[in-house]
């Protein structure tokens, strides 16, 4: 079968020109350009067969595929930073852009709808790109080749093989990246495949229910920071909303409390890391993580933000000096909210949170309990729609 190389080329010349400085505001034009150009590279790359693949590439690749890392914890909480790190072990591969699986992708769907969704949620990233990183990672296309083109028939290869072995369909994203990077071989090396999403600790059972054997690694922080830390990436978001705001912080409190209640609980397949102490102690939070996971422990895994920061830009990351000027993105007001909602979860975690007068207490607790309530009403909602 013949591509039409030279229409997905011209696609994504359009891409290209639509492409936003600033990720946190997308137009429209941009939305409708690269759905356009996936669309039609997923419809012209159903027309080629699936690649064949022998035995000892299949066995590895399916062992791959059922081994799981996810990276999570509330947003601002150095996921990012630790994604960074740990990636450059040789024995994980780490998907280039946040899926969410926990969240968005846990229903097991075998659809060509969800097929596709999920496609185009990796291809939004690979487009992309990341720090020190151009956009389109891949490389770009040609009237005679197209890089994207062979990404997807490798995914449409293992997510086929991967959906008659019963496994979730989303370890197809890994195994086409990593069949893609070696010319169709899986790197012998490669033990994991990793997704890094925030608040995915919120969703453990999904997680499970998929992978039961998925290792975790949940990361946390002292609140007042992450809020200061949402603060300084919000603060020249027009479209960030105070409802919007209230979400976070909804789910930053239920992050920390099921993190204050794990920490307390043995779980095998779950290791928590306090974020000031990675700082601290990179290598010997790294070692005892590589036994976590039963892998070599590699130097490389305590290399500087910067060397390792491979994919996403987005990260929590900073100097004290930076920090102490986020911190000054905070009124008294949102360190007393940090200081009541958080008490209770802070104190089990060992952070110590500013005294607040009983009035502030009564009103501040009221208004977060008040939007927890509306929030879990709507929740009820959806599901009964």
């Amino acid at each position: 079968m013949n591509i039409n190389y030279k229409e997905i080329v011209r696609l994504e010349k359009i891409v290209e020109k639509n492409i936003p400085a600033n990720f946190e505001k997308v137009s429209d034009q941009y939305l409708n350009s690269i759905n356009n150009w996936i669309d039609f590279i997923y419809y012209e790359t159903i027309k080629l067969s699936d690649y064949e693949t022998d035995k000892a590439n299949l066995e590895k690749g399916l062992s791959i595929s059922k081994n799981a890392i996810f990276i999570c914890g509330a947003a601002r909480s150095g996921t990012t930073f630790y994604k960074n790190l740990i990636s450059g072990n040789k024995e994980i591969f780490s998907l280039h852009t946040e899926i969410g699986f926990a969240r968005n992708f846990w229903k097991q769907k075998t659809n060509e709808n969800f097929k596709k969704t999920v496609l185009k949620y990796y291809f939004y990233g690979l487009v992309k790109g990341g720090i020190n990183i151009k956009t389109f990672i891949f490389g770009r296309s040609n009237e005679n080749y197209s890089p994207y083109v062979e990404f997807t028939r490798y995914f449409f290869t293992w997510f086929k093989i991967i959906k008659e072995k019963n496994i979730h369909e989303l370890s197809a994203l890994a195994l086409a990246h990593i069949s893609f990077l070696g010319n169709g071989k899986i790197d012998s090396n490669i033990k994991y495949w990793l997704d890094k999403t925030p608040f995915s600790e919120l969703f453990l059972k999904n997680i499970f229910l998929y992978y039961p054997d998925a290792k975790i690694i949940m990361l946390y922080r002292n609140p007042i920071n992450v809020y200061a830390s949402l603060k300084k990436i919000t603060s020249n978001i027009d479209v960030f909303t105070k409802k919007q705001e209230n979400l976070i912080l909804i789910n930053l409190y239920k992050s920390h409390k099921l993190i204050s209640e794990i920490k307390y609980e043995k779980q095998k397949n779950v290791f928590l890391v306090k974020y000031e102490n990675l700082l601290k102690n990179k290598e010997e939070i790294q070692k005892q993580i590589a036994e976590f996971l039963n892998i070599k422990y590699d130097e490389i895994m305590i290399s500087s933000f910067s060397e390792n920061m491979i994919s996403d830009t987005n990260s929590s990351f900073s100097t004290q000096t930076a920090q102490k000027n986020k911190l000054k993105l905070l009124s008294d007001y949102d360190k007393k909210r940090i200081s009541v909602i958080f008490k209770n979860t802070s104190k089990k975690l060992a952070y110590s949170l500013e005294n607040v007068n009983l009035f502030d207490k009564i009103t501040i607790k009221s208004q977060f309990c008040f939007q927890n309530m509306v929030l879990k009403i709507k929740e009820i909602i959806k599901k009964c729609l």
